[in-house]
């Protein structure tokens, strides 16, 4: 009796648990002061106070919308499982709703919110697709990134008080045809399908159609907000010429048959145009702020004019570019982010900014064809894995300078075959030089570094090959051949180690230095004859070729006009109608043979077209603070429309038609 009184009891007892857990099952409790209810006909009520500062995957729902009913952090709800969440109702008190709170919930079909919301997060609404409309409330101040993306919405009333509108709150809602700006609201207008400011000087929505539209925006915006054309597709782009900044992924992945790009940027978001396969050029010389991944992934984009005087290439700014063949990073750049580069099969060659003092981790990674890179004596620190995969490599000199080699820096550079250690290295990563197949000579010229490494990896490169290893007496690297006992360590360190003659070397160094020489014979333009030994702008000869000089007066005398933009380091020439007097430029020094000269980092734009000279081998180039230019066929007749003669008794003589 006793036993069948025990059994009886514990099925009372697992009975009213049962009862319990499963009134819990359709409540509970979100965060302090906040709890939430699920009743029998699928409306979920959230009550409460403040923010809701759950984390979206800690809730219920995200357990059963994301994952079913299996979960290693806790169980679904019953309620959940027996019936569809349809309807959701955030009580008054609430304050704001975090980040993706009710993502990919497909069964919501209405939500109501409260008059005391005042954020919305990113993704809160995130692939809702039964959630066909919703009324914002006027106290509504922040509404986050994809708030309502894939959501089935046709129209979108602004709140009246909202101030703060980028455009990401409107993202991968292509369904959206009409938003209602309230005529309390004196910030934005929606005019055509758009949505502006005020102003009409930022454009943050545009109504697509069709695929087979043509995009014009008006000449006077000079903002594209957050996500605007992010994967849209359109049959024509006409951007003008005063848009200055361009929105995080404002046109990322966007498709289009003909587009251009403006080259009057300053400032580029995140992942703008990454993406973009349409892009084959872009003029960025004028951006003075450059974020994280803009042109990733622009699988076609050929020619690149990067900017002058910007601090930092940002991180992945030029990712799996593999069509891009010649880079140029113009003095004033000093760092070069992780990934910028990174599986730029097709990069040939880069000329690095003479203040470049790092370039960071992955940077190059996978640059498969990169020739022999000149390192600029600037730089200090060359990070983890930045030359991964550089099997085109074969010689490449370190300056003295640098600091830190980072770990896998050089790793799968199987060209290399010999290297240089500075002496002001302090630092050398993990197998720096793991897989360099054709390593067969190393020199450290500074003291003994405490390499760090884990104990199951105690070198910096691996022992396919032998290897020779040079280091100067009472350096201290006799107590450093524990990292690779099998090279024949060598005291003293031969000069034939410098000596990189034996390879293909790039053509130019980090400072862009040539040497041009003064001609040899006259030149006479419009009958003047030049009088180059004491001319402060003398003609130049360089790689047989003839340079002019473009000064204000010289170009006025040949029928040119030049005009500088010092705030976006820019020449433009445009051929005039008329000439100018004649200035000699006289001065008492007396010119030498031969100078050394820049290659032109400004951007230059001749007869309204941006020249792309990253390919030419006569390109324009700088002396006396002074931008030459090539007297070739392109230039001379082609654009300023002159007429050129030489012969040997009479010299070269240039006319204006």
């Amino acid at each position: 009796m006793k036993k069948l009184l025990m059994l009886l009891l514990i099925a009372i007892t697992v009975f009213s648990v049962q009862v319990v857990l499963a009134e819990e099952m359709n409540s509970g409790i979100l965060c302090e002061n906040v709890s939430w209810d699920l009743s029998e006909d699928g409306t979920l009520t959230i009550k409460g106070s403040g923010r809701v500062e759950t984390a979206s995957y800690d809730t219920p729902w995200y357990r059963y919308y994301k994952i079913g009913t299996l979960h290693a952090g806790g169980p679904v709800p019953q309620a959940l499982i027996d019936r569809p969440m349809r309807n959701v109702i955030i009580g008054e008190g609430i304050t704001s709703i975090p980040d993706g709170f009710f993502q990919n919930c497909v069964d919501i079909e209405a939500v109501k919110l409260p008059e005391s919301l005042e954020k919305l997060g990113s993704s809160a609404f995130f692939r809702c697709t039964s959630l066909t409309g919703i009324a914002l409330p006027d106290n509504l101040r922040e509404i986050g990134a994809q708030a309502f993306a894939y959501c089935p919405i046709k129209e979108l009333r602004l709140p009246s008080g909202i101030d703060s509108v980028r455009g990401s709150e409107f993202a991968e809602m292509s369904m959206l045809e009409e938003i209602i700006v309230p005529a309390e609201n004196e910030n934005y207008v929606f005019e055509n399908g758009r949505l502006y400011n005020k102003a009409k000087t930022a454009l943050y929505f545009y109504r697509i159609e069709s695929d087979n539209d043509d995009v014009y925006i008006e000449d006077g915006v000079s903002h594209i907000g957050d996500y605007v054309f992010c994967y849209k597709n359109m049959n024509k782009l006409v951007l003008p010429e005063s848009i200055e900044s361009v929105g995080a992924c404002a046109f990322k992945g966007s498709k289009v048959n003909e587009g251009n790009f403006p080259s009057s940027v300053k400032y580029l978001g995140d992942s703008c145009f990454a993406y973009c396969i349409w892009l084959t050029y872009a003029d960025i010389s004028s951006v003075r702020g450059m974020s994280s991944g803009v042109f990733a992934q622009c699988i076609n984009l050929e020619n690149v004019i990067m900017p002058v005087n910007i601090r930092a290439i940002g991180e992945e700014a030029f990712h799996g570019c593999s069509k891009l063949r010649y880079v140029t990073i113009n003095p004033g750049t000093t760092y070069i982010g992780k990934y910028a580069f990174r599986n730029c099969t097709a990069l040939e060659n880069i000329r690095f900014s003479p203040e470049l003092q790092t370039i960071d981790s992955r940077a190059f990674e996978g640059c498969t064809n990169l020739k022999n890179p000149v390192l600029p004596s600037s730089l200090k620190v060359i990070g983890d894995a930045a030359f991964n995969g550089c099997a085109g490599i074969t010689y490449i000199k370190l300056p003295s300078g640098l600091g830190r080699i980072g770990k896998f820096a050089f790793q799968f550079c199987t060209g290399i075959r010999k290297l240089v250690i500075p002496e002001n290295v302090v630092s050398i990563g993990e197998m720096a030089f793991c897989a360099c197949d054709s390593l067969t000579e190393l020199a450290f010229t500074g003291p003994y570094i405490d390499i760090e490494y884990e104990e199951s990896n105690k070198r910096i490169m691996d022992a396919r090959f032998t290897l020779n290893i040079y280091y100067n007496k009472d350096s201290g690297w006799e107590r450093g051949k524990e990292f690779y006992p099998d090279a024949n360590w060598i005291e003293g360190i031969p000069e034939s180690i410098y000596e990189p003659e034996e390879y293909e070397t790039a053509p130019s160094d980090g400072s862009g230095s040539l040497t041009a020489y003064l001609p040899a014979f006259d030149v006479t333009i419009n009958g003047q004859k030049i009088n180059n030994r004491y001319r402060q702008y003398p003609f130049l000869q360089y790689r047989n070729i003839v340079y002019f000089p473009m000064t204000y007066h010289d170009a006025r005398f040949l029928g040119v006009e030049t005009l500088w933009d010092d705030y976006n380091y820019k020449l433009t020439v445009n051929k005039a109608y008329g000439s100018g007097v004649y200035n000699s430029y006289d001065w008492e020094n007396k010119n030498d043979e031969a100078y050394t000269i820049e290659r032109c980092y400004h951007s230059l734009s001749i007869n309204g077209k941006d020249v792309v000279a990253v390919n030419d081998p006569y390109p324009p180039i700088k002396f006396r603070d002074v931008i030459y230019f090539p007297l070739t066929w392109r230039y001379a007749h082609d654009e300023f429309g002159w007429e050129y003669h030489f012969d040997n008794e009479t010299g070269l003589s240039i006319n204006s038609k």
